[in-house]
């Protein structure tokens, strides 16, 4: 009986410790900040060019192809490369894009959400972009994007703010940051639209 007694309460402390160094983690764990980013395309007389990419697979995906309202491209019909230029050992990251159809009826590429240390309050990322389909040629296309994160959180979280972007040598004159576009609540995301000639 003692015994059954000694190890009921050793499994209990086991557990209360456990519970505590959650909470502890929890609170005092390292904070990060998350990037979100949209990629909107679109010519020089304001057609939108993802619209008509390749996809392999959308939803709903009970109907049509036309009456997707996200998706995923066909993996040989780009490639994209996100550089995080002030990494203490720059890493190149092979990434993978799909598109949604945003609630303000643009067709967005969206990059997968990548995460870093908050406290680095001014980062660069590069990507390298080939895709034929959407910039009519087989060149690598480069978007070099500044980021600052604020202080201040958003629904508990921090979220990176694009504060400056420029592609292919010209800088982008149209950025958002907004709510998550796509039907996501509790989020903020950037849009950055790319007017190609």
């Amino acid at each position: 009986m003692y015994m059954k007694n000694y190890m009921y309460f050793c499994m209990m402390v086991a557990i209360v410790s456990m519970l505590f160094s959650c909470d502890r983690a929890h609170d005092y764990g390292p904070e990060q900040a998350i990037h979100n980013l949209c990629i909107s395309v679109k010519n020089s007389e304001g057609k939108d060019l993802v619209k008509d990419l390749p996809l392999t697979s959308w939803y709903p995906d009970d109907q049509s192809i036309e009456n997707a309202i996200s998706g995923k491209f066909d993996e040989n019909s780009y490639k994209v490369y996100c550089i995080p230029d002030n990494a203490q050992t720059p890493r190149v990251y092979d990434s993978q894009f799909s598109m949604c159809k945003s609630l303000y009826g643009d067709w967005l590429i969206r990059h997968e959400t990548f995460i870093s240390n908050w406290q680095q309050t001014q980062q660069e990322y590069t990507f390298q972009i080939l895709c034929p389909s959407l910039f009519g040629n087989h060149e690598t296309h480069v978007l070099k994007t500044y980021w600052t994160i604020p202080t201040e959180k958003y629904q508990g979280k921090h979220f990176a703010i694009c504060s400056k972007a420029i592609f292919d040598g010209n800088e982008v004159m149209n950025i958002n940051y907004t709510d998550q576009p796509n039907g996501f609540n509790g989020e903020k995301t950037n849009i950055v639209t790319i007017v190609v000639q």
